[in-house]
């Protein structure tokens, strides 16, 4: 069976995959960051706050618990990027 060693070394891995993941996440959206409005994005695609957002963009511990955005959170966050995108794309001014 599995040693406490090995369920702690289980453990830690997962916990650095998780980070990485989040880590990734972030850097690529943070060239766009400073031309959103995250408060707006977390309440109108999320229903959430922006503090709730960026807690697990920046991977906070809550409880013991690192944050992290689900899967389904990150096909939300995609799709909402994505609608984004197509409303700035079909914009004309002139």
């Amino acid at each position: 069976g599995r040693t406490i060693t090995d369920s702690c070394s289980f453990f830690f891995h997962q916990e650095l995959a998780d980070i990485r993941e989040q880590l990734t996440i972030r850097e690529r959206l943070e060239p766009i960051l400073p031309y959103l409005s995250v408060s707006k994005l977390s309440k109108d695609y999320f229903n959430k706050s922006s503090s709730w957002f960026y807690q697990r963009l920046n991977g906070n511990k809550i409880h013991g618990k690192v944050c992290r955005f689900t899967d389904k959170e990150l096909e939300t966050l995609d799709m909402a990027l994505k609608d984004i995108s197509q409303r700035i794309s079909s914009l004309r001014l002139v």
